[in-house]
Formats: structure tokens, C-alpha cells, sequence
């Protein structure tokens, strides 16, 4: 894992001074200087413990699933399947763990199936899990996220650089946090009633950070305007599907609020 960051600050005065000193006549002198207008571009993010031994969790994947598709894909999601647990164990030779999923499940420790919202509580209760979702989704954002990547497919290693763009002032610890998930990862899982499918898509699941598992400070006080802009670096383990893998950014408090979230797939598709 690498991360480099760079700050980029372009204020009204630089711009004006800039600007040419040519002489203007009449009331075209003065004209008044209008900011470029960003809006807010949401996305929520939604952490799912799950696991393959879960008999619940088939139920919880198609909420969050429900709930994309309701928030019109403004939707990050990221599945936990921590190791040394009884719903995760390997099945099928198939293992979806890892040690960052471990980690984020240590600090929760929630039952099976559950879902965070921003960074707020675990909600075991998936009928109450849209109606959580919308609330968190209609939370206001003092900045935007975007990701792009770049994939080395001789090494399989993925560069990832972001940009976080301040809508607002900002004061307070913010932190960047980036995971790779990898998408359709065909397997078996167990589900209600004795059904046992074989050829299960899992999709969202958390197969490494490439910050630290609870983020990296990028600082504690930003203006309007102000850019905040990163590298990553992770090689792609032997068997992930690179066409598969994405990366999530998002940015918020460590261990609590996420103020927005956004993910990119590793290659061109």
C-alpha cells in the first residue's frame, strides 16, 4: 500500500489576480466575480456482515440490493465476512474472508445479517434497513468523492487516485479510507429451509484496504472549494478477477460518521 496526498487551492483572489489588468470603461469595470457552483453528489455507504454459512443472509443481500436500486445506484456497498467465524468458514473450498473484514467485525461485533449506514450503528433488522438507508442517504455532504483508477495486468497491481472536493468549510479530523471488493464471486451459500445453493453470486466483498482498515488523515481543517487529492497502490492476489474488482473510496470520521463514499471499477468496463 502507497498514498500520496496533495492539496490544491484555487481561491477568488489567485483567480482574480490572474486575471487581466487591462483597462475596461463604464460598468463593465466591476463585475462581480461567481464562483464555479458544485453540487453535492451523493453516495451511501452500506457495510453487510454476511456469510456464506449465514442461512439469513441471502435475505440481507437482496435489501441492499432493493435499497440501491431505490437510492437510483447512489449506493457503495461493501460486504464483511470477518474470519474465525462460525457463519463464514470456507464452503466449497471457497473463502471470502480477510483480515481487514475481521477487524471492522471486531470493533461492531454484530449478529448475522447486519448493516452499517455511514458509519452509524449496526442494524441486525433487514425490514428496518431501508427506511435506516434513506435517512442516512438524505443526510447533507460537505464534499464530493471521485476515484480513478489505473490496472497493470503484467503485475496486477491497481493505482487508484482520488479527489476529495469541499463543498463547505470543514473543521474536524477527516479521514480517507479505500478497500478493494471484488463482484461475482460464484459459490456456494446456505439460505432458508434447508435450501443450499451451489452456484451463488456474492458480490460487495471486502477482499482487502488499501489505507488503513479505519482510514488515514488527511487533516483537520479545509475552506470551500479546496481539493484533496491521493494515490494508492494494491496488488491484486492470484484468483480475483481484476474485470470484477473495485475500488471504494470514502471520507469521513474514523470508526464514525461517513460523510460520502464512491468506488470505480479496477479496469476499463
Amino acid at each position: 500500500m502507497k498514498s500520496i496526498i496533495k492539496t490544491i487551492l484555487l481561491s477568488s483572489g489567485a483567480l482574480l489576480a490572474l486575471a487581466s489588468c487591462d483597462h475596461v470603461e463604464g460598468e463593465d469595470r466591476y463585475r462581480p466575480y461567481e464562483p464555479e457552483i458544485v453540487e453535492a453528489d451523493k453516495y451511501l455507504l452500506i457495510e453487510e456482515f454476511t456469510g456464506m454459512r449465514c442461512v439469513n443472509c441471502p435475505r440481507g443481500a437482496e435489501t441492499v440490493h432493493s435499497i440501491t436500486e431505490a437510492l437510483d445506484g447512489k449506493v457503495v456497498a461493501v460486504c464483511i465476512h470477518p474470519e474465525g467465524h462460525v457463519f463464514t468458514e470456507p464452503l466449497g473450498g471457497l473463502d471470502l474472508t480477510c483480515s481487514a473484514s475481521t477487524e471492522i467485525y471486531n470493533y461492531y461485533h454484530p449478529n448475522f445479517p447486519a448493516a452499517v449506514f455511514d458509519g452509524g450503528r449496526a442494524n441486525t433488522n433487514t425490514a428496518r434497513w431501508s427506511g435506516v438507508a434513506v435517512q442516512a442517504f438524505q443526510q447533507p455532504t460537505p464534499l464530493n468523492i471521485s476515484v480513478a483508477n489505473t490496472y497493470d495486468a503484467s503485475s496486477r497491481k491497481v493505482k487508484a487516485h482520488y479527489t476529495v472536493t469541499f463543498l463547505e468549510d470543514y473543521v474536524g479530523e477527516l479521514c480517507v479510507t479505500a478497500y478493494l471488493t471484488e463482484d461475482n464471486i460464484i459459490g456456494e451459500q446456505e439460505s432458508l429451509n434447508g435450501v443450499h445453493f451451489s452456484d451463488y453470486s456474492h458480490n460487495h466483498v471486502l477482499r482487502g484496504a488499501l489505507s488503513g482498515v479505519w482510514g488515514d488523515k488527511i487533516g483537520d481543517a479545509f475552506v470551500a472549494g479546496q481539493r484533496i487529492e491521493g494515490d494508492y497502490e494494491y496488488t491484486l492476489k492470484e484468483g480475483w478477477v481484476a474485470d470484477n474488482c473495485n475500488v471504494v473510496v470514502f471520507a469521513g470520521i474514523s470508526r464514525g460518521t461517513v460523510y460520502n463514499a464512491y468506488q470505480s471499477g479496477v479496469t476499463a468496463r
